[in-house]
């Protein structure tokens, strides 16, 4: 039993006695039980208001601890998402140039697959308009017009086969120097197969005939073959002055193979060309057409 409980209980027997003295005492038991209960009171309303301060305390405690933190995490927080940011944009510009650089790359594809188009059907006309003209010196001029590959190669066989098949000394000139000049050593074989072409012509239209050294003609010879005959003897003599430039320009240093075999060189002095692996049979070297 608790103090003021116990006082109440005294108090009570003193009123039993039923005197004024007890009375006067009671009274004042309970007035002393009245008051430790206020005691008691106040101070269970102070350990509240301090149990209630101390939570508050904690409570902003750890608010304020979670508020440095973030305060101290907001830079860190902020150069994250920054950095994020710039990786995005790094990785969207990337791939926005690799699709600008596939889109060119297409462009330029596509751009190229029309001009060989474009070429291939020119180069078609063009064989076209040759082979229905009568004149050669023209298609001479329309071959050199291409300049890219394949048709550069395929423009300079078919002069080739237009100059074998050139009936003045002129357009045999004229086509030549339309679309193989200036020769390199590179073209030194398609000359040397000029040459057996035109001998293989040559040798057996004079066969039958007999040459006059002194003359340089072939008695028996119709006007007709006596000109053919001189026509393909100056375009001969022609292209072996071209070989012989040629093989003059090799250098002492090359050891290239180099097949002379049934071609004729006239014009010129060889003493001091480069010959070393050089096929040479069936080869004619004079100041005129074998």
């Amino acid at each position: 039993m608790d103090a003021p409980a116990t006082l109440r209980e005294i108090a009570l027997k003193l009123l039993e006695g039923d005197t004024t003295d007890t009375a006067g005492k009671a009274a004042e038991l309970f007035k002393t039980a009245s008051d430790i209960e206020q005691q008691q009171a106040n101070t269970a309303k102070l350990d509240s208001e301090r149990r209630k301060v101390e939570v508050e305390l904690e409570q902003n405690s750890s608010h304020h601890r979670f508020k440095d933190l973030l305060t101290a995490a907001t830079p860190l927080f902020t150069t994250a998402i920054l950095a994020a940011t710039l990786i995005v944009q790094m990785v969207q510009a990337r791939q926005a140039a690799t699709e600008k650089l596939r889109e060119d790359q297409e462009k330029r594809d596509e751009a190229v697959r029309q001009a060989a188009s474009a070429e291939q059907a020119r180069f078609t006309d063009a064989l076209k308009i040759i082979q229905a003209s009568e004149k050669i010196s023209p298609a001479a001029t329309l071959l050199n017009t291409f300049t890219v590959e394949p048709y550069r190669s395929q423009a300079r066989q078919m002069a080739v086969k237009l100059m074998l098949r050139a009936t003045t000394v002129e357009d045999f000139e004229d086509i030549f120097s339309a679309t193989l000049e200036p020769v390199t050593l590179a073209d030194l074989p398609t000359l040397v197969q000029m040459f057996r072409s035109m001998y293989g012509i040559y040798n057996p239209l004079v066969a039958p005939f007999t040459h006059d050294p002194v003359t340089n003609q072939f008695s028996g010879m119709t006007p007709k073959q006596k000109d053919l005959v001189n026509v393909l003897s100056a375009e001969m003599a022609f292209l072996s002055q071209k070989i012989a430039s040629l093989i003059l320009q090799r250098a002492k240093s090359d050891e290239s193979e180099l097949d002379l075999s049934g071609a004729g060189i006239s014009g010129s002095s060889l003493r001091n060309a480069n010959l070393r692996h050089a096929n040479i049979s069936g080869a004619g070297f004079s100041s005129a057409p074998r």
